[in-house]
C-alpha cells in the first residue's frame, strides 16, 4: 500500500472541490483510496502525461468524466505518491 503525501496545491483544490459539491469530494475520497491500494488500477485509467528530468514522471488518473488527479511516484521515499492537483481536466494539465 502507498502512503500519499498531498502538496498545498492539492490541498487547497480538494477542499475547493469539495465543498462545492459533496457527492465529487466522496468521489475523489473513494479514487484517492484506489490510488493507494493500486496506482494502476483500471479504473483509474492511469497514465503518463509528462516527463522531465526535474518534475520526473508525472501521471493523470480520472475522477469522473471530467475531473482528474495529477500524481507523481516520491523517488526519494519509497512506496509513496505526490499529489499534485486534483480538478477539471483543462484545469489540472496547465503546468
Amino acid at each position: 500500500m502507498y502512503r500519499l503525501q498531498l502538496t498545498p496545491k492539492f490541498q487547497r483544490a480538494y477542499k475547493k472541490l469539495s465543498k462545492k459539491d459533496k457527492r465529487l469530494g466522496s468521489l475523489v475520497d473513494e479514487r484517492l483510496e484506489l490510488l493507494r491500494g493500486n496506482p494502476k488500477d483500471s479504473k483509474l485509467r492511469s497514465h503518463v502525461v509528462y516527463r522531465d528530468s526535474y518534475l520526473g514522471t508525472i501521471w493523470s488518473s480520472r475522477v469522473n468524466g471530467d475531473v482528474r488527479i495529477l500524481w507523481s511516484y516520491d523517488n526519494q521515499k519509497r512506496l509513496t505518491i505526490i499529489l499534485l492537483k486534483v480538478g477539471g481536466h483543462d484545469e489540472v494539465y496547465r503546468f
